[in-house]
Protein backbone atom coordinates (compact mmCIF):
# COMPACT_ATOMS: atom_id res chain seq x y z
CA UNK A 1 0.00 0.00 0.00
CA UNK A 2 1.64 3.31 -1.05
CA UNK A 3 0.61 6.18 1.33
CA UNK A 4 1.30 9.89 0.21
CA UNK A 5 1.15 12.83 3.03
CA UNK A 6 1.50 16.33 2.09
CA UNK A 7 1.86 19.51 4.07
CA UNK A 8 3.85 17.90 6.66
CA UNK A 9 7.16 18.88 8.23
CA UNK A 10 10.09 16.71 8.59
CA UNK A 11 9.60 17.31 12.49
CA UNK A 12 5.81 15.87 12.26
CA UNK A 13 6.74 12.43 10.73
CA UNK A 14 7.58 10.78 13.98
CA UNK A 15 4.20 10.09 14.76
CA UNK A 16 3.87 7.82 11.60
CA UNK A 17 6.82 6.64 12.25
CA UNK A 18 5.04 2.94 12.02
CA UNK A 19 3.40 3.38 9.57
CA UNK A 20 5.94 4.45 7.34
CA UNK A 21 7.90 1.30 8.78
CA UNK A 22 5.67 -1.53 7.27
CA UNK A 23 4.53 0.61 4.40
CA UNK A 24 5.66 2.86 1.08
CA UNK A 25 5.11 6.44 2.41
CA UNK A 26 6.00 9.74 0.69
CA UNK A 27 6.54 12.35 3.08
CA UNK A 28 5.76 16.03 0.90
CA UNK A 29 5.99 20.01 2.86
CA UNK A 30 4.64 21.25 0.17
CA UNK A 31 0.77 20.86 -0.79
CA UNK A 32 -0.64 18.41 -3.40
CA UNK A 33 -1.26 19.78 -6.76
CA UNK A 34 -2.80 18.47 -10.02
CA UNK A 35 0.97 18.20 -11.29
CA UNK A 36 2.39 16.40 -8.40
CA UNK A 37 -0.64 14.17 -8.17
CA UNK A 38 0.24 13.07 -11.70
CA UNK A 39 3.42 11.40 -10.51
CA UNK A 40 2.02 9.44 -7.52
CA UNK A 41 -0.68 8.00 -9.63
CA UNK A 42 -0.52 4.41 -7.79
CA UNK A 43 -1.05 6.40 -4.72
CA UNK A 44 -3.89 4.40 -2.46
CA UNK A 45 -3.84 6.52 1.02
CA UNK A 46 -4.13 10.26 1.14
CA UNK A 47 -2.96 12.47 4.32
CA UNK A 48 -3.93 16.20 3.50
CA UNK A 49 -4.67 19.05 5.32
CA UNK A 50 -7.69 22.16 4.91
CA UNK A 51 -5.04 24.21 2.66
CA UNK A 52 -5.05 21.45 0.18
CA UNK A 53 -8.11 22.34 -2.10
CA UNK A 54 -8.81 18.48 -3.37
CA UNK A 55 -10.98 19.21 -6.62
CA UNK A 56 -12.05 16.70 -9.53
CA UNK A 57 -9.35 18.24 -11.85
CA UNK A 58 -6.35 16.54 -9.16
CA UNK A 59 -8.27 13.82 -7.90
CA UNK A 60 -8.76 12.22 -11.36
CA UNK A 61 -4.72 12.14 -11.17
CA UNK A 62 -5.10 9.18 -8.28
CA UNK A 63 -6.77 6.48 -9.97
CA UNK A 64 -5.77 3.96 -7.11
CA UNK A 65 -6.75 6.00 -4.70
CA UNK A 66 -9.30 4.41 -1.39
CA UNK A 67 -8.89 7.01 1.16
CA UNK A 68 -8.30 10.42 2.18
CA UNK A 69 -7.63 11.74 5.71
CA UNK A 70 -7.69 15.16 6.40
CA UNK A 71 -5.52 16.97 8.83
CA UNK A 72 -8.90 19.38 9.96
CA UNK A 73 -12.98 19.04 11.40
CA UNK A 74 -13.88 20.84 8.13
CA UNK A 75 -13.91 18.56 5.24
CA UNK A 76 -15.32 21.41 2.73
CA UNK A 77 -11.59 21.69 0.77
CA UNK A 78 -12.23 18.11 -0.52
CA UNK A 79 -15.03 17.22 -3.32
CA UNK A 80 -16.98 14.84 -2.21
CA UNK A 81 -19.32 14.04 -4.60
CA UNK A 82 -16.54 12.59 -6.76
CA UNK A 83 -15.49 10.68 -4.03
CA UNK A 84 -18.55 9.38 -3.23
CA UNK A 85 -18.52 8.28 -7.23
CA UNK A 86 -15.67 6.72 -6.83
CA UNK A 87 -16.25 5.61 -3.41
CA UNK A 88 -13.25 6.88 -1.62
CA UNK A 89 -13.34 6.93 2.29
CA UNK A 90 -13.02 9.93 3.84
CA UNK A 91 -12.32 11.10 7.57
CA UNK A 92 -11.66 13.55 9.80
CA UNK A 93 -10.62 14.56 13.12
CA UNK A 94 -13.69 16.21 14.25
CA UNK A 95 -12.97 16.77 17.78
CA UNK A 96 -9.35 17.52 18.17
CA UNK A 97 -9.66 21.47 18.68
CA UNK A 98 -12.70 21.92 20.61
CA UNK A 99 -11.14 23.89 23.76
CA UNK A 100 -8.98 25.49 21.22
CA UNK A 101 -11.70 26.96 19.52
CA UNK A 102 -14.00 27.83 22.04
CA UNK A 103 -11.40 29.41 24.03
CA UNK A 104 -10.05 31.09 21.04
CA UNK A 105 -13.72 32.49 20.56
CA UNK A 106 -13.41 34.31 24.19
CA UNK A 107 -9.98 35.75 23.23
CA UNK A 108 -11.33 37.57 20.50
CA UNK A 109 -14.42 38.68 22.44
CA UNK A 110 -12.79 39.44 25.77
CA UNK A 111 -10.29 41.69 23.17
CA UNK A 112 -13.38 43.34 21.79
CA UNK A 113 -15.26 43.48 25.20
CA UNK A 114 -11.89 45.17 27.01
CA UNK A 115 -10.95 47.35 23.80
CA UNK A 116 -7.04 45.82 24.33
CA UNK A 117 -5.89 46.15 20.65
CA UNK A 118 -6.58 50.16 21.98
CA UNK A 119 -5.30 49.87 25.43
CA UNK A 120 -1.73 48.46 23.82
CA UNK A 121 -1.95 50.99 21.02
CA UNK A 122 -2.52 53.99 23.71
CA UNK A 123 -0.24 52.55 26.21
CA UNK A 124 3.08 52.32 23.87
CA UNK A 125 2.40 56.16 22.77
CA UNK A 126 2.18 57.10 26.47
CA UNK A 127 -1.43 59.02 26.11
CA UNK A 128 -4.23 57.49 27.90
CA UNK A 129 -7.58 58.38 27.50
CA UNK A 130 -10.02 56.11 29.96
CA UNK A 131 -12.66 57.25 28.17
CA UNK A 132 -11.96 55.84 25.03
CA UNK A 133 -11.34 53.30 26.23
CA UNK A 134 -14.36 51.76 28.37
CA UNK A 135 -15.05 48.27 28.14
CA UNK A 136 -18.15 46.42 28.92
CA UNK A 137 -19.01 43.08 31.03
CA UNK A 138 -19.95 39.98 29.57
CA UNK A 139 -22.16 39.24 33.23
CA UNK A 140 -25.63 39.60 32.43
CA UNK A 141 -25.30 39.78 28.59
CA UNK A 142 -26.74 37.51 25.64
CA UNK A 143 -24.76 34.95 23.95
CA UNK A 144 -26.13 33.85 20.60
CA UNK A 145 -24.62 30.81 19.46
CA UNK A 146 -25.17 29.15 16.47
CA UNK A 147 -24.53 25.46 15.76
CA UNK A 148 -24.11 23.27 18.88
CA UNK A 149 -21.36 20.99 18.69
CA UNK A 150 -18.63 19.68 20.49
CA UNK A 151 -17.27 23.62 19.78
CA UNK A 152 -20.52 25.08 20.28
CA UNK A 153 -21.44 22.88 23.54
CA UNK A 154 -18.14 24.11 25.26
CA UNK A 155 -18.23 28.01 24.30
CA UNK A 156 -21.88 27.67 26.13
CA UNK A 157 -20.01 25.80 29.58
CA UNK A 158 -17.54 28.94 28.80
CA UNK A 159 -20.04 31.51 28.79
CA UNK A 160 -21.83 30.00 32.08
CA UNK A 161 -18.36 31.17 33.69
CA UNK A 162 -18.90 35.00 32.96
CA UNK A 163 -22.49 34.58 33.79
CA UNK A 164 -24.47 34.89 30.47
CA UNK A 165 -27.61 34.21 29.24
CA UNK A 166 -27.67 32.25 26.57
CA UNK A 167 -29.84 31.29 23.04
CA UNK A 168 -28.74 28.40 20.73
CA UNK A 169 -29.52 27.58 17.06
CA UNK A 170 -29.09 24.64 15.61
CA UNK A 171 -30.08 22.28 13.41
CA UNK A 172 -30.87 19.68 15.95
CA UNK A 173 -32.79 20.93 18.70
CA UNK A 174 -34.09 18.48 21.92
CA UNK A 175 -35.41 19.38 24.76
CA UNK A 176 -32.87 16.66 26.39
CA UNK A 177 -29.78 18.93 25.12
CA UNK A 178 -31.89 22.27 25.99
CA UNK A 179 -31.87 20.94 30.03
CA UNK A 180 -28.18 19.58 30.52
CA UNK A 181 -26.91 22.67 28.98
CA UNK A 182 -29.45 25.04 30.64
CA UNK A 183 -30.29 26.96 26.97
CA UNK A 184 -32.90 27.91 24.69
CA UNK A 185 -32.93 27.09 21.44
CA UNK A 186 -34.56 29.86 19.40
CA UNK A 187 -34.54 29.82 15.10
CA UNK A 188 -32.38 32.47 13.34
CA UNK A 189 -33.63 35.80 13.52
CA UNK A 190 -34.70 35.65 16.83
CA UNK A 191 -30.85 34.47 17.79
CA UNK A 192 -30.25 37.73 16.23
CA UNK A 193 -32.80 39.97 17.57
CA UNK A 194 -31.66 39.37 21.32
CA UNK A 195 -28.40 38.59 20.99
CA UNK A 196 -25.45 41.10 22.51
CA UNK A 197 -22.97 38.73 20.84
CA UNK A 198 -23.42 36.24 18.35
CA UNK A 199 -20.65 33.87 17.75
CA UNK A 200 -20.59 31.03 14.77
CA UNK A 201 -19.92 27.15 15.27
CA UNK A 202 -21.12 25.60 12.19
CA UNK A 203 -19.38 23.53 9.39
CA UNK A 204 -19.48 25.31 5.93
CA UNK A 205 -21.94 23.44 3.89
CA UNK A 206 -24.32 24.73 1.47
CA UNK A 207 -27.15 25.28 3.45
CA UNK A 208 -24.38 27.41 6.04
CA UNK A 209 -22.70 29.76 3.13
CA UNK A 210 -23.74 33.12 4.00
CA UNK A 211 -25.67 32.32 6.72
CA UNK A 212 -25.25 36.04 7.90
CA UNK A 213 -26.07 37.93 5.16
CA UNK A 214 -27.11 41.35 3.48
CA UNK A 215 -31.03 39.45 4.15
CA UNK A 216 -30.61 39.63 7.92
CA UNK A 217 -27.56 41.72 9.14
CA UNK A 218 -30.55 44.24 10.08
CA UNK A 219 -31.87 41.64 12.22
CA UNK A 220 -28.64 42.21 14.70
CA UNK A 221 -29.71 43.91 17.87
CA UNK A 222 -27.77 47.51 17.70
CA UNK A 223 -23.85 47.50 18.75
CA UNK A 224 -23.80 44.07 19.44
CA UNK A 225 -20.51 41.71 18.15
CA UNK A 226 -20.34 39.17 15.96
CA UNK A 227 -17.65 36.50 16.35
CA UNK A 228 -16.56 33.46 13.53
CA UNK A 229 -13.98 31.18 14.59
CA UNK A 230 -16.01 28.66 12.12
CA UNK A 231 -15.44 29.19 8.13
CA UNK A 232 -14.98 32.44 6.13
CA UNK A 233 -17.88 32.26 3.85
CA UNK A 234 -20.50 31.45 6.75
CA UNK A 235 -20.86 35.25 6.63
CA UNK A 236 -20.85 37.50 3.47
CA UNK A 237 -17.55 39.93 3.87
CA UNK A 238 -19.73 42.94 2.57
CA UNK A 239 -22.93 42.19 4.86
CA UNK A 240 -19.83 42.03 7.61
CA UNK A 241 -18.84 45.68 6.13
CA UNK A 242 -22.50 47.03 6.29
CA UNK A 243 -23.19 46.05 9.74
CA UNK A 244 -20.06 47.85 11.06
CA UNK A 245 -20.71 50.72 8.62
CA UNK A 246 -24.09 51.42 9.81
CA UNK A 247 -23.28 50.65 13.47
CA UNK A 248 -25.29 47.69 14.11
CA UNK A 249 -22.49 45.76 14.68
CA UNK A 250 -19.60 47.41 17.27
CA UNK A 251 -17.15 44.86 16.47
CA UNK A 252 -16.30 41.52 14.89
CA UNK A 253 -13.84 39.16 16.31
CA UNK A 254 -12.99 37.24 12.72
CA UNK A 255 -10.40 34.29 12.67
CA UNK A 256 -11.85 33.15 9.03
CA UNK A 257 -12.41 35.15 6.31
CA UNK A 258 -14.14 34.28 2.83
CA UNK A 259 -10.54 34.87 0.64
CA UNK A 260 -7.88 33.66 3.28
CA UNK A 261 -4.61 34.42 0.83
CA UNK A 262 -5.48 38.13 2.42
CA UNK A 263 -3.19 36.08 5.43
CA UNK A 264 -0.49 35.47 2.94
CA UNK A 265 -0.42 38.73 1.00
CA UNK A 266 1.51 42.53 1.63
CA UNK A 267 -0.98 44.69 3.79
CA UNK A 268 -0.26 47.12 0.21
CA UNK A 269 -1.65 44.87 -2.16
CA UNK A 270 -4.97 44.23 -0.19
CA UNK A 271 -7.91 44.89 -1.82
CA UNK A 272 -10.50 47.66 -0.59
CA UNK A 273 -12.61 45.14 1.79
CA UNK A 274 -9.49 43.34 3.57
CA UNK A 275 -7.98 47.18 3.92
CA UNK A 276 -11.50 48.26 5.47
CA UNK A 277 -11.56 45.35 7.94
CA UNK A 278 -7.92 45.13 9.01
CA UNK A 279 -8.38 48.98 9.76
CA UNK A 280 -11.49 49.38 11.69
CA UNK A 281 -10.91 50.07 15.39
CA UNK A 282 -13.26 47.68 16.89
CA UNK A 283 -12.67 44.41 14.27
CA UNK A 284 -10.07 42.29 15.51
CA UNK A 285 -8.46 39.49 13.16
CA UNK A 286 -6.51 36.43 13.36
CA UNK A 287 -5.09 34.39 10.65
CA UNK A 288 -7.28 31.17 11.00
CA UNK A 289 -5.08 30.71 14.39
CA UNK A 290 -8.03 29.12 16.83
CA UNK A 291 -7.17 25.25 16.52
CA UNK A 292 -3.52 26.08 16.85
CA UNK A 293 -2.26 25.00 20.55
CA UNK A 294 0.32 22.66 21.36
CA UNK A 295 -2.52 20.25 23.13
CA UNK A 296 -4.62 20.57 19.65
CA UNK A 297 -1.74 20.68 17.49
CA UNK A 298 -0.19 16.70 18.82
CA UNK A 299 -3.95 15.55 19.30
CA UNK A 300 -4.26 16.42 15.62
CA UNK A 301 -1.53 14.10 14.56
CA UNK A 302 -2.41 11.52 16.40
CA UNK A 303 -5.54 11.27 15.67
CA UNK A 304 -4.99 11.76 11.48
CA UNK A 305 -1.98 8.64 12.37
CA UNK A 306 -5.10 6.65 13.90
CA UNK A 307 -7.46 7.10 10.72
CA UNK A 308 -4.94 5.79 8.58
CA UNK A 309 -4.39 2.65 10.53
CA UNK A 310 -8.02 2.10 11.40
CA UNK A 311 -8.38 1.95 7.45
CA UNK A 312 -5.84 0.09 6.77
CA UNK A 313 -7.49 -2.54 9.10
CA UNK A 314 -10.58 -2.41 7.26
CA UNK A 315 -12.28 -0.47 10.40
CA UNK A 316 -12.79 3.48 9.59
CA UNK A 317 -13.34 5.57 11.92
CA UNK A 318 -14.46 9.74 12.31
CA UNK A 319 -15.80 9.14 8.60
CA UNK A 320 -17.53 11.91 6.84
CA UNK A 321 -17.75 9.59 3.03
Amino acid sequence: MKIAFFDLLQSEQRVFKIISANYDCVFNKSSLTKQIASTISDTQVLYIRSIAKLTKEILVELPQLEFITTRSTGFDHIDLEYCKKHKIVVSSVPTYATNAVAEHTFALLLGLSRKLLLCINQTKHGIVDAEKLRGFELKGKTLGVIGFGNIGSRVVEIARGFDMHILVTTKHPSTSRANKHRVQFVDLPTLLQKSDIVSLHVPLTDETKHMINQNNIHLFKKDSILINTSRGPVVDTDALILGLETGVLAGAGIDVLEDERVFKRKYRTLRNRSRFLLEHNNVIITPHNAYNTKEAYQTILNLSAENISAYIKGKPINRVL
